[in-house]
């Protein structure tokens, strides 16, 4: 009966996600419609789709798995953290959402991160575009990979059919309700989703903490209250605070988030989009955190998957199911984003490099192939289950920070940022995180991703004051009217 329930949870919620995808389709016939939303994104839409898409995943893996492994001590690092991706996420839309809006629709109307870099900095040579092309699909497809993996792992475990068909049937929705509705139809599924782990997550530590006798009550509070110590190790203290002005700059460099940017109605629901950006996440991290300190009060088997873990700790049959069905849509609607990147890029910057007079109905089409092509392929890469999730999980996201933080937010606010820099930028901070990763190099438990991005970072800003060729006056005119706009209410 049990595993009947969430079955059926599971198939209500493909069939909503299904029928949103579907509904969209009418808007996503112009490859601006598809990719972008033709830029027509409400504050609201825009601020609460950015929660679901970076904070609800990676809380769960992160946050939550960090929380529940560590104890006070991890619960202590985990809010940090959390701190961090909250302010981090207001912070990008505050410094960096208007001004990327503005640009993009300056430099050639462009929809997606690699044609904007290369219109922003004038690259006839379309290297920039072919580079940041590349480092997105790869990391998009490594990022999404894992939230597959866990999603697939938390289906199996709960329903009891096989991981392999769990993953398969997970990827068959996402893929769908891309296919179909594109952009508008990630936006509005990211909502709803977003609105059910939120509303769950809300709830969920009231019916745990019902749940424990006395002296499991009496262990969590020991837990809480010492977590609220946070200057107990000051060692601990500084490697926390290294990793999480790490993850705040990190969020500067994230692809999904310049999208939602790009396909704002205007500098104004920006402006108010920014104010709400930061309230959902805030008490989502809180909510999840003090979830992972209850879930070490219950027995359960020893795995290294958050969202197994918290399933089995419910008894009741229909919470077991509600608290299944918003894990899933906490990686869904992040993997989401994911696809949506690939086939934004695959349609509108790889494809044209290879058929130059294509139109826009053909890459359109292209697009929507590639969304069903990558889903299957990030598959394929997710059929090993035994990979450590959290790890890789954060791998992905240190890959962006590294590659695309620097660049993009330097070339936001100076004029003399060079091409070749640039390039020279993402290209270090991406295989500097291949390489920190691949032989698992983490000082006091520092994150690699620290050491990628401040090479990136460096590179940058001592390729831009070497190199010759200077920032020619078609750039410098573009940053200037840029900034006479910006100045404008």
């Amino acid at each position: 009966m049990e595993k009947l329930l969430i079955l059926i949870f599971f198939a209500v919620l493909s069939l909503l996600l299904a029928a949103t995808g579907v509904s969209y389709r009418k808007k996503s016939k112009t490859l601006s419609g598809y990719i972008a939303a033709d830029r027509s994104v409400s504050f609201f839409a825009g601020a609460f789709s950015s929660f679901s898409s970076v904070v609800c995943g990676f809380s769960v893996l992160v946050l939550m798995w960090e929380s529940y492994n560590g104890g006070a001590r991890g619960a202590r690092s985990a809010f940090l953290y959390g701190a961090a991706l909250t302010v981090g996420l207001f912070f990008v839309w505050r410094f960096m959402g208007r001004r990327l809006r503005i640009y993009s629709e300056l430099s050639s109307n462009t929809l997606t991160l690699p044609s904007f870099l290369e219109s922003r900095f004038k690259d006839r040579s379309s290297v920039l575009k072919v580079v940041s092309s590349v480092v997105v699909i790869i990391f998009s497809s490594v990022y999404c990979s894992f939230l597959f993996t866990a999603a697939a792992q938390l289906l199996s475990a709960a329903s009891g059919m096989s991981y392999s068909l769990a993953l398969f049937m997970c990827a068959v929705i996402v893929s769908i309700y891309i296919l179909f509705g594109g952009f508008s139809a990630e936006v509005f599924t990211d909502i709803l989703q977003g609105f059910i782990f939120f509303i769950v997550m809300f709830f969920l530590p009231v019916y745990m903490f019902d749940s424990l006798d006395a002296g499991s009550r009496f262990l969590f509070e020991n837990d809480f209250l010492s977590t609220l110590n946070f200057f107990e190790n000051s060692e601990d203290l500084w490697v926390c605070i290294i990793n999480s002005v790490f993850v705040f700059l990190g969020c500067f460099g994230l692809p999904s988030l310049f999208s939602r940017f790009i396909a704002m109605k205007d500098k104004k629901q920006i402006r108010r989009a920014k104010r709400l950006s930061a309230i959902p996440s805030a008490f989502c991290i809180v909510l999840v955190i003090v979830t992972g300190l209850f879930l070490r009060q219950f027995a359960v088997s020893e795995t290294k998957d958050i969202s197994v873990i918290l399933s089995q700790a419910i008894a009741d049959p229909f919470m077991r199911a509600l608290v299944v069905s918003a894990l899933l849509c906490a990686f869904m609607s992040s993997a989401d984003s994911q696809i949506m990147l690939l086939s934004g890029i695959m349609g509108n910057d790889v494809y044209p490099l290879f058929r130059k007079d294509a139109d826009d109905e053909e890459r359109v089409t292209v697009a929507r192939a590639a969304a069903v092509v990558m889903t299957f392929i990030v598959c394929l890469v997710s059929l090993d289950s035994s990979a450590d999730i959290s790890a890789r999980f954060l791998y992905g996201f240190s890959g962006f920070a590294a590659a695309f933080a620097p660049v993009l937010f330097f070339s936001m606010y100076s004029r003399k940022i060079t091409l070749r820099a640039a390039v020279a930028s993402i290209i270090s901070g991406t295989v500097c995180t291949f390489i920190l990763w691949f032989i698992s190099f983490s000082p006091l438990g520092i994150f690699p991703g620290c050491v990628s991005l401040a090479v990136s970072a460096a590179v940058l800003c001592i390729v831009s004051a070497v190199d010759r060729k200077k920032p020619g006056r078609e750039i410098i005119n573009e940053f200037a009217r840029v900034n006479e706009i910006m100045k404008l209410r």
